[in-house]
């Protein structure tokens, strides 16, 4: 006999399925803490992304002042003269050199790039330099398409003339200019 006499409870289970443990939210707290790191990210991001087209044509330009560079210490180190040919409707340009046996410029072949071992031709409309344009090109004043440097470093126009004016190459209309110092060859970019 039972000793207290409190009716018998019979348990019963239940077909539910039990939780591992107790359920866990987002508080509104932590959702807009998240919303407000997002957005002070943004607005990080959003102006160097919108800087990233001018740090390309500064990288651009600078390139393009070490490979006249380049194309002017060649020059010396040949004995040729070596050209450096724009061609602005593409947005490239690219190194020839002169032959020893066969002189000037309708017998000038590309040079080899010594750092891919291609072809020495930089185009604007791909890879880093993406969106870059190559806007207009001044040998000695006067718009043109080659601009040589003789054995001496002399930057010379396509007939072979040493200038006696500055030349200069634009890129992004205006916003960069690639200058070059008659008599000497010496290559400055300007911002």
């Amino acid at each position: 006999m039972r000793e207290n006499n409190a009716p018998m409870q019979v348990r019963r289970e239940s077909n539910r399925v039990h939780d591992a443990g107790p359920r866990r939210a987002f508080t509104l707290i932590e959702l807009i803490v998240v919303m407000v790191l997002i957005a002070i990210m943004a607005a990080v991001a959003v102006p160097a992304i919108g800087n990233l087209t001018s740090t390309r044509a500064s990288t651009a330009a600078r390139q393009l002042a070490r490979d006249l560079t380049f194309a002017r210490q060649q020059a010396g180190a040949r004995g040729v003269t070596i050209w450096v040919v724009f061609d602005t409707a593409n947005e490239s340009y690219s190194i020839l050199a002169e032959s020893l046996q066969t002189p000037g410029l309708a017998n000038a072949l590309t040079i080899t790039d010594p750092a891919t071992g291609q072809p020495f031709v930089q185009r604007f409309t791909s890879g880093d330099f993406v969106n870059v344009d190559l806007t207009s090109v001044s040998i000695g004043g006067v718009t043109g398409t080659h601009l040589g440097f003789d054995w001496l470093g002399r930057p010379v126009s396509s007939a072979g003339v040493v200038l006696a004016s500055a030349s200069s190459i634009s890129i992004n209309n205006g916003a960069l200019t690639i200058a070059i110092t008659p008599q000497t060859g010496f290559v400055t970019v300007q911002l």
